[in-house]
């Protein structure tokens, strides 16, 4: 599903590209018909293909400096949703207050039977909630070997749960591969869940959410319906930074 970012190359544009080789036929020609009296014709020939080396290669640096100052690349994104093919060794999952925290219990029975690590993203006021996840981890996850809940201070600070998040997978990638770990961003708000998203912005870490099989009048997902089903999503994009 992923391709290459999009690049600069003066083939992109074929007019201007097609105007610099006529450039360079002209110049050619100019100087073949200057020394063709004075040279041997084979000196006249090498002489002319160094100097169109030199002319293409010379151009060519300069076309690319002008595309990068007035051009954008074409930006591809692909984004492929789909249920995960296996349990993931370590999960990071944001727990929400009140029934909302049933998202987070799915998301850990969901992994249950290779899950090792859990990290759970809350705020101070979702602590009670994340410890009853904590203990249900516990209880249906037989290979759990450690489980921390983190705080985000602010609730609505996308660069804060962007910054936790990364924190995050930074410690855990020094003890599973990136394919063993997993961010779950359906619990909290929007905020949080856009700073998860773009902690996992590059090419390859694992995302998911929860599909409810039912939800409540206010759409949080209701836990009398069943457990909710996760769904990975893949996200491929190039991230332009600004100079």
């Amino acid at each position: 599903m992923h391709r290459r970012p999009a690049i600069y190359d003066e083939t992109r544009f074929p007019v201007l590209f097609a105007f610099t080789l006529f450039l360079l036929g002209m110049a050619s020609a100019a100087g073949l018909e200057t020394l063709k009296a004075r040279l041997h014709p084979a000196a006249i020939l090498l002489l002319c293909l160094g100097g169109m080396g030199v002319l293409a290669f010379g151009s060519s640096t300069v076309f690319r400096k002008w595309a990068r100052a007035h051009w954008r690349p074409r930006a591809l994104t692909v984004v492929q949703i789909y249920e995960p093919q296996r349990p993931a060794k370590a999960l990071v999952v944001m727990v929400s207050k009140g029934i909302g925290e049933s998202s987070a219990r799915d998301a850990v029975l969901a992994h249950s039977d290779r899950l090792e690590h859990l990290r759970l993203v809350t705020t101070n006021e979702g602590k009670d909630c994340a410890a009853g996840v904590e203990e249900y981890a516990r209880k249906v996850c037989a290979r759990l070997k450690d489980v921390q809940t983190k705080l985000l201070s602010d609730i609505k600070s996308i660069p804060e749960a962007k910054k936790l998040v990364s924190s995050i997978r930074a410690e855990l990638l020094k003890q599973v591969s990136e394919d063993e770990l997993v961010c779950d961003f359906t619990g909290l708000n929007k905020q949080a869940s856009a700073g998860m998203v773009l902690a996992c912005a590059q090419k390859g870490p694992r995302l998911e959410y929860m599909v409810a099989p039912q939800q409540t009048s206010d759409l949080r997902a209701d836990p009398s319906g069943g457990h909710s089903t996760p769904m990975e999503v893949e996200i491929a994009y190039q991230v332009e930074e600004q100079t």
